[in-house]
């Protein structure tokens, strides 16, 4: 049985749903957000954010070096990954 509606209309239907879904999301991420920032910069959270930095600057790292180990295992050198992480 068919819809009431033409095909055309109901896709638009949908569209329109998604396209409402994802602005009120993103209207409250960026309210998140900008709390997030509220709170992290007050004088007395700034240990906090110091210690944020330095999570991601050790993610970071790690990642980085995880990568260069990917690289040495895929060219069969994996031997080398102890003393390439040993270098000063």
């Amino acid at each position: 049985m068919g819809s009431a509606f033409p095909e055309g209309i109901q896709e638009a239907k949908i569209v329109l749903s998604i396209s409402l879904i994802t602005v009120v999301a993103a209207t409250h991420q960026m309210t998140a957000w900008e709390s997030f920032v509220a709170i992290i910069s007050k004088p007395d959270n700034m240990p906090v954010a110091g210690a944020l930095a330095l999570v991601l600057l050790s993610t970071w790292i790690a990642f980085r070096q995880a990568r260069h180990n990917d690289k040495l295992i895929a060219e069969g050198r994996r031997d080398e990954i102890l003393s390439d992480m040993r270098k000063p």
